[in-house]
């Protein structure tokens, strides 16, 4: 949990410069986008939190002991998280525009212990309708029937089709 002020202004400075950075790499017209992202939830949310995953924690045994769980847990309690902040009407912003080294050296966060993500939460005054990433034009919304293949690649079936299967399958105990 990051509370202090100095912290939180050295955390901004360095999502400002990835900033610039991201917004000069940028050839498609979202130069404007990045620069005029808003990042002060850093400095004036009251909480920020670095998520982080240690792999090394439980060792090389057990049945859950694969490094790539640790992360997928990290990332499921972390939407958990902010599907609950959202239920209690907390705001959770995730800061996206980070270099993780730079990150641990703010936050003297040692090795193997990787920054898995940076939220601002606090009391939002409203809660916009759409997210703001939702609003900036970028690829297109892919249907779910899309998405979802059945057997093998690239054969779909529709969502009917699926509903069927489900409701056709054994119960499970």
């Amino acid at each position: 949990m990051i509370t202090s002020n100095a912290i939180k202004y050295q955390v901004h400075a360095l999502v400002r410069r990835e900033q610039d950075h991201a917004a000069n790499d940028r050839h498609n017209g979202h130069n404007d986008i990045y620069r005029g992202l808003i990042l002060d939830s850093i400095r004036n949310a009251p909480i920020n939190l670095c998520i982080t995953c240690d792999p090394s924690r439980f060792g090389s045994e057990g049945i859950d002991s694969h490094p790539i769980l640790d992360f997928f847990s990290v990332c499921c309690a972390i939407e958990n998280l902010r599907l609950v902040a959202r239920a209690e009407g907390i705001g959770v912003g995730w800061v996206n525009i980070l270099r993780n080294q730079k990150l641990r050296d703010i936050l003297a966060i040692p090795e193997p212990i990787v920054p898995v993500a940076y939220l601002c939460l606090g009391y939002p005054v409203s809660f916009p309708h759409q997210s703001f990433v939702a609003t900036v034009d970028r690829a297109p919304r892919l249907k779910l029937a899309e998405l979802v293949y059945a057997d093998t690649w690239n054969r779909q079936e529709g969502m009917e089709e699926i509903v069927r299967h489900l409701r056709a399958g054994v119960k499970v105990r």
